[in-house]
């Protein structure tokens, strides 16, 4: 039994703490190699447990690959060698573990392992391995060199390292530079080696831990290289160090530099030298753009924080600008006038980094400018924008060249177009619609229209054609009738006084009418007159429709010679239609004229004949080429011969005179044909005959009955009442008819010959020229002249010539009238025109005072009556009545002068009886004589058996005496005064000429003349005007003559004035006899004195004041009177009367006349009589202010006395 000691087990205690804890894995195994302990290393190495290890053999951790090149060396171990070997070891997992092995056999015989893990050392290794040969590939690959240089104690170098770069860079092995350090700087260019070696002596001297040097050196091949050498120092010593370099070749570098130093000049001159705008815009802040930002908040950055910081002089001419106003620019400045536009560059540029492009921009000024540039991004390391670099051109020139020639090459392509469509048809109707549809899509526009005819003076208008879009589309049916208003007519005076289209809408000064407005949507109008040759002008016209329209110069340019070719093609078109219109009417016209056309080729001895040649020569029109013999067959053999010489004549080159001749047509007629030709000739020989054939038979039958008709018309024409006279050129006669001889009394053969000037001496030649420019444009012309005879005598023509032509020649027809007698007739109406006109002024005239006579009596009936009222009433010695009789003296004036002017208006009431106008004289000669006054010798002629006449007596008294006292003022110092009658007969000439309302008949002439001072021409013409005088302010009122004239016009008569200075004046009276001649003149009653009675009066007056003073002067006389005040009133107060004797009633009220009112009244009381009163005269109670016979009729003004005498006489 062993006993353990305390040191024993401590140092046992010991040992197994150190092998549980060791750090390499330690393995004991017996003699024969099983594994007898492990510590926890050895087997956690492995991946196993204690138990599985103990379970193994040395030889089972040996991988199956390794036993038979790497075995145990059991035998050098149990001869007592130490084995130390690398070697892989199998752990539990398969893993091959590599390990190093130190064994060695113990004095027991057992064999103990310590295996070190090299898993971290192997893989240390490797990976230094891999970066040697990392940095060998590298050193090697790298354009650098590196060297590697010591410097000892005693200021030695030494080389220790080249990398095999440096043989790239100088041409050299490392080798070269290893073997001596000199060689080194030998190297190095001469120029430089001062410069490196000041560097070298810092970095030795400490003055620099790090030196950096660019130098030259020269390669092997003698060529000079740039390097940069970066040298760092490492101090081993307190003057032991070593210098690391690294050599960069920066020779390209330096070429670069080289270059990007002249590139920076040359862009300095090119800044400054060219033509081109140069700028650099840049960010106040870098910016990133790509599709993970919000691009449209970076550009509202960049719009405000993008600047010009660099800018050249011609950017800034471009612009207008100086350097200072366009320094710090920014895109906002440039796009004020269109921002969305600008963003949208902007956009482009940032997208592409670079853009070539061309904008629309804007001068300082506003000018706008086009620019083209180039733009290229610039951006930081990081790819983030700081700006872009421009360099642009102003192109606004060339713009506006381009537009020019854009617009030129539209300009072309439209007219290419609109004349393709003119010449793709002959129809005028498709040409029309083809053009205005390409005009449409040219002018992109709404609404194309012809109208016809464009003339202001035309009674309509129509549309021939119009095309519009769908959209829009035309109010009026092609060809309709419409009439042409004044503002139409205004628009196509102005469209055919125009030389360029006219436009109507914004910035025109024309606007559109509303109805076009609102009818049919137009909001602007193009428009042109169009002058086809030949035919009124059209009106061509564009409507713009969908939005308000500006027309450019170029539009306009288009449109107007797009017009002017229209009308050339309407006229080519026009002629063209008129031309198929005339091909048809020249066929028709051969069928209608029997004129065939017919072709002869001499050679094939073949006709062609065209379709009416045909039927001429009774062959079918289905062939138009036979043979010759057969039209030979057809033509008469009477006839053959003649025609065939004629024809050898013409094919000799001799003349061809054109034929009648005779043709038998196959059923037997015979008819007569005329014919002529040409030849045709080749090389003088002749080749074809051409002519025409027309059939004559009735033509010589009508020449026949011609010749008779003109032997007719010669003696119609020699029997005509007018003058003929057939004019040639230049005037002069060819032929007249036997008138014309008679009425200048030339022969024929004299006139034939003459020219009009002949017997037409006054006629003046410069109207003579103008009526020959009316005649040679085949007007015809009416003018009047004075032809004189052979005898020299004078008389009136009038002359009508019509123009026409025979042939080429020109001819006029003359017409001309003798109008002697008609002269004397226009001479005599004028005098019967004035006559009735004068005739109207003083009817009006005599209107008017009538009226105002009416109104005036009004007045002076209650004046006169109250007067004589109140003069009964008073002492005839007091004041009071001499005062009123003065008042009533004026008040008769007033009522003297109103009965003048109703005499002059022929509104008086004329009482007529049967007067012997002798006695009418004789007793009024003595009154007359006293007139007159003693210088005055007063004579009468009077007619003894002079014929009664139906008058006024008191009126012709009136006339006799103003005619009296007109010739006694026109003989201021004495003269005779003399007056005839007489029995005269009126034939129609006379009393037409001189009178010219008096019919034809018997009449009494009453002639009043005197030797006084006569009447000049021009007072004869007013001497029967009312209120017309000759005498002083005061001494005359001018209602003499005026009343002489009323009251003859009222007797149906008239008065005619023969007058002339300083030779007297007689006027001279023409007045009806009476119709029915009594035994004896009758006088006129006497009517009885004014009394009282006590009858029953009605008296209706619508003037108050007449009305009072008739009722209380018919009261004061006796009579019950009713007062009405008015026609209705008159009538209520009949029918409540029982008996009413007499009613007193004006003429003229507003309600009813008097005679209306009468006979109402008598309806109710049969017996009552009638009164009226009046102003003047009326037709209601008479004719022309005749009474009839039996009626009572008081002239206002009148006074109580009248009045109580018509009354009395009423009621009797």
């Amino acid at each position: 039994m062993t006993v353990e000691t305390p040191p024993r087990r401590h140092s046992e205690e010991l040992y197994q703490a150190l092998f549980e804890q060791a750090a390499d894995g330690i393995f004991i195994a017996d003699a024969k190699g099983h594994y007898i302990e492990v510590n926890r290393r050895g087997y956690e190495m492995l991946g196993y447990t204690r138990a599985e290890i103990l379970s193994l053999s040395m030889e089972d951790l040996i991988p199956n690959a390794d036993r038979g090149t790497d075995p145990l060396e059991i035998d050098a171990l149990r001869a007592g060698k130490n084995v130390l070997k690398e070697r892989r070891l199998c752990g539990q997992d398969g893993r091959l573990l590599p390990v190093e092995i130190n064994a060695r056999m113990l004095s027991d015989g057992r064999f103990l392992e310590i295996v070190r893990d090299l898993s971290k050392r192997k893989a240390t290794e490797k990976q230094l391995h891999n970066t040697i040969k990392e940095l060998q590939r590298v050193t090697t690959s790298i354009s650098d060199y590196l060297w590697s240089a010591e410097l000892d104690e005693a200021g030695n170098w030494a080389h220790n390292y080249y990398s095999p770069v440096v043989e790239k860079i100088t041409g050299y092995p490392p080798e070269f530079f290893l073997e001596s350090p000199e060689r080194w700087l030998s190297t190095v260019y001469p120029d430089d080696q001062t410069r490196l070696l000041s560097a070298l002596q810092r970095i030795i001297s400490r003055q620099s831990e790090r030196e950096e040097e660019e130098y030259r050196i020269i390669r092997a091949d003698g060529t000079l290289c740039w390097v940069r050498d970066s040298v760092t120092v490492t101090r081993l010593g307190p003057d032991h160090l070593r210098v690391d370099g690294v050599v960069s070749d920066i020779t390209a570098r330096k070429r670069t530099e080289e270059m990007l130093r002249q590139s920076h000049e040359e862009l300095r001159l090119f800044f400054s030298q060219t033509t081109n705008g140069c700028f650099f815009m840049m960010l106040d802040e870098p910016v990133r753009w790509d599709e993970t930002i919000d691009q449209e908040n970076v550009l509202d950055y960049v719009f405000d924080h993008q600047r010009i910081t660099r800018i050249n002089d011609a950017m800034l001419a471009h612009y207008g600008a100086t350097r200072e106003q366009m320094l710090n620019f920014t895109p906002n400045d440039f796009f004020r006038h269109d921002l969305a536009h600008g963003r949208d560059l902007w956009r482009q540029r940032f997208n592409t980094g670079k853009i070539r492009l061309e904008s629309d921009e804007r001068k300082l000024d506003g000018t706008p400018i086009w620019i083209e540039g180039e733009y290229i991004v610039l951006y930081d390391a990081q790819g983030r924008i700081t700006g872009h670099f421009g360099i642009q051109r102003d192109i606004t020139e060339r713009k506006q060249m381009q537009a020019e020639h854009q617009a030129h090459l539209w300009f072309l392509e439209s007219l290419d177009q609109v004349n393709q469509a003119m010449h793709k048809t002959t129809d005028i109707t498709h040409m029309m619609r083809n053009v205005l549809d390409v005009v449409l899509t040219v002018f992109a526009c709404d609404r194309a229209w012809l109208v016809y005819p464009c003339d202001p003076d035309a009674d309509s208008w129509e549309v021939p054609m119009e095309r519009t879009r769908p959209e829009y589309p035309g109010g009026r049916a092609l060809g309709t009738k419409l009439p042409i208003t004044p503002q139409m007519a205004k628009n196509m005076r102005l469209l055919n006084s125009s030389s360029t289209p006219i436009t109507f809408g914004p910035e025109s000064e024309y606007t559109i009418q509303p109805w076009l407005q609102q009818e049919f949507s137009v909001q602007s109008i193009i428009t042109t007159a169009l002058f086809p040759k030949s035919d009124k002008p059209w009106a061509f016209g564009l409507h713009q429709c969908s939005s308000p329209r500006v027309w450019t110069t170029q539009e306009k340019r288009l449109f107007q010679e797009i017009g002017r070719r229209m009308a050339d093609s309407l006229t080519s078109l026009l002629a063209y239609r008129d031309l198929r219109e005339s091909q048809n009417k020249l066929a028709e016209a051969e069928r209608i004229a029997h004129i065939g056309y017919w072709e002869y080729d001499i050679e094939q001895r073949r006709i062609n004949l065209s379709d009416e040649a045909c039927r001429i020569f009774g062959l079918q029109p289905r062939e138009s080429s036979f043979d010759v013999t057969l039209i030979r067959e057809r033509i008469h053999p009477e006839d053959l011969l003649r025609l065939e010489h004629n024809r050898d004549e013409a094919l000799q080159g001799r003349r061809y005179d054109a034929m009648e001749y005779r043709i038998i047509l196959p059923n037997g007629d015979i008819r007569f044909v005329h014919s002529q030709s040409n030849v045709v000739r080749d090389t003088g020989q002749p080749r074809r005959l051409f002519g025409t054939t027309q059939d004559i038979t009735e033509r010589r039958r009508a020449e026949d009955e011609l010749r008779a008709s003109e032997a007719r018309f010669r003696t119609f024409v020699d029997h005509a009442t007018d003058a003929f006279f057939l004019r040639g050129d230049q005037g002069i006669i060819l032929d007249v008819n036997r008138q014309a001889c008679e009425s200048l009394g030339y022969t024929r053969e004299e006139l034939i010959g003459m020219t009009p000037y002949d017997f037409d001496p006054g006629f003046d030649k410069a109207i003579h020229k103008e009526l020959m420019i009316r005649i040679e444009a085949g007007e015809v012309v009416e003018f009047e002249s004075t032809h004189q005879r052979k005898d020299g005598t004078m008389f009136p023509v009038e002359i009508r010539i019509r123009p026409f032509w025979q042939g080429e020649r020109r001819f006029g027809l003359a017409l001309v009238r003798d109008i002697t007698e008609r002269k004397k007739l226009e001479a005599e109406n004028k005098q019967l025109t004035a006559q009735f006109y004068q005739a109207q002024k003083m009817e009006s005239i005599g209107q008017l005072a009538g009226g105002i006579a009416h109104d005036f009596n009004n007045l002076l009936v209650p004046i006169i009556g109250y007067i004589e009222l109140n003069l009964a009433a008073l002492d005839p010695t007091s004041q009071l009545y001499a005062d009123l009789t003065v008042v009533i003296k004026a008040a008769n004036r007033a009522a003297d002068l109103t009965r003048q002017i109703v005499a002059f208006s022929r509104q008086q009431v004329l009482e007529l009886s049967l007067l012997n106008l002798n006695s009418v004289i004789a007793n009024f000669q003595r009154m007359l004589q006293r007139l007159l006054g003693e210088e005055i010798e007063l004579q009468t002629f009077l007619t003894p058996d002079i014929v009664p006449i139906k008058a006024d007596k008191s009126q012709i008294e009136q006339v006799i005496l103003n005619l009296a006292i007109n010739a006694r003022d026109a003989m201021p110092t004495g003269g005779k005064l003399t007056i005839e009658t007489s029995n005269v007969y009126l034939d129609e000439t006379y009393a037409e000429k001189y009178t010219g309302s008096l019919a034809p008949g018997d009449y009494i002439m009453l002639a009043v003349s005197d030797t006084g001072q006569g009447i000049d021409g021009e007072t004869q013409k007013r001497i029967f005007e009312p209120f017309f005088t000759t005498k002083a302010q005061g001494q005359g009122t001018g209602l003499g003559l005026a009343t002489v004239f009323g009251i003859i016009k009222q007797h149906q008569g008239h008065i005619l004035v023969y007058s002339e200075p300083d030779n007297g004046t007689t006027f001279k009276i023409y007045l009806p006899k009476a119709k029915e001649i009594q035994p004896s003149i009758v006088s006129p009653t006497t009517e009885p004195v004014a009394r009282f009675g006590t009858e029953t009066i009605l008296v209706v007056e619508d003037e108050e004041m007449v009305r009072k003073l008739v009722c209380e002067t018919l009261e004061s006389y006796g009579y019950d009177v009713l007062e009405a005040l008015s026609p209705t009133d008159g009538l209520t107060l009949a029918s409540n009367k029982s008996t009413i004797h007499l009613l007193v009633t004006d003429v003229i009220m507003p309600e009813m006349n008097g005679k209306e009112v009468y006979h109402k009244v008598a309806e109710i009381h049969p017996t009552c009589k009638v009164l009226y009163i009046s102003g003047y005269s009326s037709n209601i109670i008479g004719h022309h202010g005749m009474l009839d016979e039996g009626i009572n009729f008081l002239q206002k003004p009148f006074t109580v006395r009248d009045l109580a005498r018509k009354v009395r006489n009423a009621l009797l």
